[in-house]
């Protein structure tokens, strides 16, 4: 459900330069969009609280070999102040295809033609934190284009027709990382995993390229890619998967010392060094040439993934408390689902006590008879032969706890 922010405070930033290339958002709800008739980038900032507003900050600075970016994200007054629940939203506008560099630690979608689209420019993605970061596209042209994730947030890029001399990524966190093409147009795809954040790319691949999948922590490594590649080296030191069986190179090299599980193909050469506990298993038909350890396996179900849907317009709720404070990309939808969950715990918790105090009361009320034992049932250590009057017991039947049958019931009467 979209909101209406037409009444809310707002501060607009224009950049003081052209030369814009980058930005750098420690912010959320963060929507990227290129504007043609715009010279230089421009920033809307809106929101419902005047002390968010007073603690926004927007500057220039420059990263790297001199990219000039802007800089959007607060004071650190803001975090000390007593909120109970604001909202914001940031809009950025930017020339058409000026973006080369991105950092983001908040939930940011950006949209098409905002990316550089040239052979001559290179695009470096970063996300960190726990913010998710969306890229869109029809086509993307460029020199090298650069993923790295270092937080808990997921990156997706969704480009059909993507063209780069060199396309490479990089986990170091927990996020996930997907690439969603037709035409992956690429010399050399490098992949890496260092932490628990998966990897999944799909596409046709052309250009002939060389591969590298390396996988040395728990993070999972699936391609859903068909066409030809000159080389394939696979590396799994951990306990994640490498699942590239659907890309059959013309060499493969697999090095597997961990527990994670490789499956591979080639069509001339395959070479498995294998010393751990995972498996390696060459899909389809065999290569001309075949080494080391490693299973054979007519077929593997290919990984199947469905791009996520871009997230809808809807601003940023933050929620503060003391010093301390959360932030959290929220709508009306999702605050009721919250809600929904609070009060289904509080319900189960109830019925459960009640259940164990009903439970209770109903053994409280079952009859009891006490049958104490008879005469017969009595021994005296004196009937035993004297020899044994020393040590022989006296022995006396407990009294017995009879409790009725299960087919009467007992307790609370309907």
């Amino acid at each position: 459900m979209s909101v209406d922010t037409s009444a809310w405070l707002h501060t607009t930033y224009t950049a003081t330069t052209s030369d814009i290339r980058g930005l750098i958002l420690h912010t959320q709800a963060n929507y990227v969009v290129q504007d043609p008739s715009l010279k230089v980038a421009t920033i809307t900032f809106r929101t419902d609280s005047e002390d968010v507003q007073r603690a926004l900050r927007i500057s220039e600075t420059t990263v790297g070999d001199a990219t000039r970016v802007i800089k959007i994200d607060f004071s650190d007054e803001l975090y000390g102040l007593q909120l109970a629940r604001v909202q914001y939203i940031v809009d950025i506008a930017l020339p058409t295809n000026t973006l080369s560099y991105l950092d983001a630690s908040g939930d940011t979608v950006v949209g098409p033609r905002v990316l550089t689209n040239t052979t001559s420019s290179s695009i470096d993605v970063r996300v960190r934190g726990s913010g998710d970061v969306f890229l869109q596209d029809a086509s993307l042209i460029a020199d090298r284009l650069s993923f790295q994730i270092a937080g808990s947030g997921d990156l997706q890029v969704n480009i059909p027709s993507t063209r780069a001399a060199a396309v490479e990524a990089l986990l170091t966190g927990s996020g996930d990382f997907s690439l969603f093409t037709a035409s992956l147009d690429t010399k050399a795809l490098d992949i890496n995993t260092e932490a628990s954040g998966t990897v999944f790319i799909s596409g046709s691949l052309e250009g002939n390229p060389t591969v590298t999948t390396r996988t040395f922590a728990s993070g999972d490594i699936s391609y859903a890619l068909t066409g030809s590649c000159t080389s394939h080296e696979i590396t799994v030191t951990g306990s994640g998967d490498a699942d590239t069986s659907s890309l059959a190179c013309a060499s493969t090299v697999v090095t597997a010392t961990g527990s994670g599980d490789v499956y591979a193909a080639a069509t001339t050469a395959f070479a498995s060094s294998k010393s751990g506990s995972g498996d390696v298993n060459f899909v389809g038909p065999t290569a001309l040439k075949m080494t080391g350890k490693y299973h054979t396996q007519p077929y593997h179900q290919v990984p199947d993934e469905d791009a996520d849907d871009v997230p809808p317009y809807v601003p940023a709720t933050m929620y503060r408390g003391g010093s301390h404070s959360s932030q959290v990309v929220s709508d009306e939808a999702t605050d009721g689902i919250s809600l929904g969950a609070v009060v289904l715990l509080l319900i189960l918790g109830y019925c459960f006590f009640r259940n164990c105090c009903k439970k209770r009361r109903q053994y409280e009320q079952l009859p009891m008879v006490v049958v104490v034992p008879s005469q017969q049932q009595q021994y005296n250590y004196q009937t035993y032969p004297p020899s044994y009057q020393s040590t022989a017991p006296v022995y006396t039947a407990p009294p017995q706890l009879i409790v009725p049958p299960p087919q009467e019931t007992y307790g609370k009467q309907p």
